[in-house]
């Protein structure tokens, strides 16, 4: 109803289990056909205390009306939480935010890809690296997102290095090519 809607939208300035729990049910409800639905997700996530995190379960069954964004965003909320200190998120949370991310990394949509990849950042699982070394070697990619690409990549990791040097050595803009050096220095 719009009325829920409108307090879907107070909820996102509630950082409050209580907040987290309406925006959880409303996105069950409304099967995230509200053009926030990304942004209730995510704050949801963010709010709900860890021994409650089982009620993240139904919402992601809803998603199959889901735009990539709203997926994104709640892959977003879902890579904060466990990027916090003593959190982990349950295996399936775990396994749908790492897919969504990546999926998204090589999507179509440059603002999103670069969501995905600032998400990414930090976290270390196999399946990003492929996805962000491609973004970083491929000239047809927006530069925002390729330097984010480069600056997500796992530190100190050989494909890292290899990908960093190809940079430094190909023919991209100076100003690419200068992060790439940058973060070879480091």
């Amino acid at each position: 109803t719009a009325a829920a809607g409108r307090v879907a939208d107070v909820c996102l300035a509630v950082p409050t289990a209580a907040a987290a729990d309406f925006l959880l049910g409303h996105l069950e409800r409304t099967k995230f056909a509200d053009a926030r639905a990304g942004d209730f997700a995510r704050h949801a996530v963010l709010q709900l205390p860890a021994e409650n995190f089982s009620a993240v379960f139904p919402v992601l069954g809803s998603l199959s009306r889901a735009t990539t964004g709203q997926r994104v965003a709640l892959a977003e909320g879902l890579a904060a939480v466990a990027a916090r200190p003593g959190r982990t998120l349950p295996a399936e949370a775990e396994a749908w935010m790492r897919t969504e991310l990546v999926k998204a990394v090589t999507g179509n949509n440059s603002a999103i890809g670069n969501r995905a990849i600032l998400a990414l950042k930090g976290m270390s699982f196999p399946e990003k690296d492929p996805a962000l070394h491609a973004v970083a070697l491929d000239r047809a990619v927006a530069e925002r997102n390729r330097i984010s690409a480069l600056r997500s990549l796992e530190p100190g990791a050989n494909e890292t290095e290899s990908t960093l040097i190809a940079v430094v050595s190909g023919r991209d803009a100076n100003t690419y090519r200068r992060v790439a050096a940058e973060l070879l220095g480091t």
